[in-house]
């Protein structure tokens, strides 16, 4: 009976058949806290979405996307037709950035479009095929008046961690 009766206690307060005060004003405090926690979340995401969609509306100044046709390839070159995106380096010289796969050694033409805007043909002005690199260049008047410079950030190191996003034209 001794035994029995050390056990009740603890077994009424491990399955909640005591009567504890201030019990009923922690599921409140509780209630609270989650709310306050939730809202926060939502805060930050909300924040981190309107960023992020800033940016990508950004790109849309100085994207562009890009095709090409190889009719006679050169070295690593292939006969066909490419697409692929690049993005506006030097607005005064009508310079776009792009890969060199995109635009082969030798082509037959390269043609580039900004958002919402027919494509224009394009010049090949540099290639490197060890870095995947071209150089186009667009006649300046081709260049729509809302086309920015896309801005690069060279001087510093990436910060491990930070949100990235990648913005083109798959399967242009």
């Amino acid at each position: 009976m001794l035994e029995e009766s050390r056990l009740k206690p603890s077994l009424n307060r491990r399955y909640g058949k005591h009567n504890c005060k201030g019990t009923n004003s922690m599921i409140p405090r509780l209630t609270f806290f989650i709310l306050l926690l939730v809202s926060k979340i939502c805060i930050a995401e909300t924040t981190i979405s309107s960023e992020t969609t800033t940016h990508f509306e950004k790109a849309n100044t100085y994207t562009v996307k890009i095709r090409s046709r190889t009719e006679h390839p050169f070295a690593n070159d292939e006969k066909g037709a490419f697409s692929g995106a690049g993005f506006l380096v030097d607005k005064n010289l009508g310079w776009i950035a792009t890969n060199a796969h995109v635009t082969g050694t030798n082509p037959a033409f390269v043609e580039v479009a900004f958002n919402k805007t027919p494509f224009e043909k394009s010049q090949l002005v540099y290639i490197d095929q060890l870095l995947d690199l071209a150089v186009l260049q667009l006649p300046l008047a081709k260049i729509p008046d809302f086309a920015e410079e896309a801005n690069l950030e060279c001087q510093e190191e990436p910060i491990i961690g930070s949100p990235v996003g990648a913005y083109g034209h798959p399967f242009a």
